[in-house]
């Protein structure tokens, strides 16, 4: 058995905890695999995130309610708006009491362990704190001292189990791992540990490997162009917000998708038992950016870089511009696992799959903070496609607007290379400390146009 330990960073990416990673450590609990641990700093770190969450957003909501106050209303009127004031109040109150009360109810049934902290930490945490030692990245530093915490009580566990995993999105806890016990090894997501360790495995012991290509053929060819598909898909984009460098830089928001192109299942099946499993995909999106600007940052911009511009208030501009993105995530499938498991006719495992229970798991847009779901080379796969096509189609422009890509270059920035990077290769030695220089990646109409470009000059060196 693995003695798990959960950081309040790993539990904030999913705080339902119902998604495909954490149902799968539910499943090797059950099976006497794994003992959980969540170290009583990360469950207070945890829930007091979730608790300022449902704050902001009451406050927002109370905020937008007292505007109503400004306007020439009867008393009456007024009246009714105290009303939704004390039930944002209410709704505020309950949601808390929710939280809590789910993730007690989680701990309890799956028997998570929330170690408490000792008397005897708190001199452990002063000394630390003085000297510089893990997890204190340098000596006085207050923002570590609730990560002293949480490294004394993974130190406890350690002292009493065999083997310790510690799954943390906390990179300066991560990093202490090097300096702590033999026996403790660190995993950046739940994902990563099922992969790594070995357990993942364990959930797809009776699974059929001619199930799953039978599966990827249907996700392929029919669920993947399915209109509820596709309209979910839209759901989820409409409101996300992406950067946009040029010609006016900001957070624009997806005010509208005008088409999906190119809906692709990756093939990449995860399966986390029980019949429940995950999809990745990929697809173009054909979109509507908006930002708020003011009209004195907007004069300095040609109003012909923007399809519309809407004035709001005096000072207050909404521009829009058209972008192509590719984006991805991931679909979670429960059907019956004696599907998966037995060999049944191509129809009956369609019927069932077109039929099942499905929810959009996770989404993200390229390029991004979501890179992890969306790869570079997803990214290029349909550039290259895309470039392919308007060749066949007879379009060969692929000029860029130079004063976007000069503004491009001039992004560019220093990067360290990894210290595991040094060595020789071939005629280029990288030595330790190098850096590069990396520039963002174009926007995707225009590494179609640098990709149809190199095609063309290629396909003309060929034929000469």
């Amino acid at each position: 058995m693995i003695d798990v330990i959960l950081d309040a960073e790993v539990l904030k990416r999913d705080p339902s905890r119902r998604k495909g990673p954490f149902r799968a450590l539910i499943a090797l609990f059950a099976s006497d695999m794994i003992k959980l641990h969540i170290p009583e700093v990360a469950a207070k770190e945890y829930l007091t995130h979730q608790h300022d969450f449902v704050r902001n957003i009451s406050a927002k909501a109370l905020q937008s309610i007292k505007q109503f106050h400004r306007l020439p209303l009867q008393q009456e009127k007024l009246a009714e708006l105290s009303k939704f004031e004390d039930l944002a109040r209410e709704i505020e109150a309950e949601s808390i009491k929710n939280i809590d009360g789910n993730f007690k109810d989680w701990c309890t049934s799956n028997n998570v362990e929330i170690p408490s902290v000792e008397s005897t930490h708190g001199s452990q945490v002063i000394k630390a704190y003085f000297s510089g030692d893990p997890p204190f990245k340098s000596r006085k530093n207050r923002s570590d001292i609730p990560d002293a915490f949480i490294w004394m009580a993974i130190r406890d566990i350690c002292e009493k189990a065999k083997k310790v995993a510690l799954i943390s999105g906390d990179k300066k806890l991560v990093a202490s791992c090097e300096s702590g016990p033999n026996n403790l090894e660190c995993f950046q997501s739940i994902e990563e540990f099922l992969t790594k360790s070995g357990l993942g495995i364990t959930l797809t012991h009776g699974v059929l490997e001619s199930q799953i290509e039978k599966i990827v053929n249907v996700l392929q060819t029919e669920f993947i162009i399915n209109t509820r598909v596709l309209d979910l898909m839209t759901e989820e984009l409409l409101g996300r917000k992406v950067t946009v460098f040029y010609p006016l830089e900001g957070a624009y928001e997806i005010a509208s998708v005008n088409k999906i192109r190119r809906p692709t299942m990756e093939g990449l099946i995860t399966y986390y038992g029980d019949g429940l499993l995950s999809a990745s995909f990929t697809a173009i999106a054909e979109c509507d950016l908006q930002l708020m600007t003011t009209r004195e940052i907007l004069g300095h911009y040609s109003t012909e870089s923007f399809e519309s511009i809407r004035s709001t208030s005096d000072e207050t501009i909404e521009v829009t511009i058209s972008r192509h993105h590719v984006f991805g995530g991931l679909f979670l499938f429960a059907i019956d696992k004696y599907t998966i498991e037995r060999e049944c006719k191509f129809d009956k495992l369609k019927n069932q799959l077109l039929k099942s229970d499905f929810v959009l798991e996770s989404i993200g847009v390229f390029p991004g903070t979501d890179e992890n779901i969306v790869s570079a080379d997803s990214f290029s796969k349909h550039a290259h496609l895309d470039a392919l096509k308007q060749i066949e189609d007879g379009n060969l422009n692929y000029d860029i607007d130079p004063k976007e890509e000069e503004d491009r270059k001039n992004r560019k920035k220093w990067f360290d290379l990894p210290e595991e990077m040094a060595g020789k290769y071939g005629d280029i030695t990288i030595k330790e400390g190098a850096q590069v220089e990396i520039a963002p990646f174009p926007r995707f109409e225009n590494w179609v146009k640098v990709l149809k470009k190199n095609i063309i000059e290629e396909t003309g060196k060929n034929s000469s």
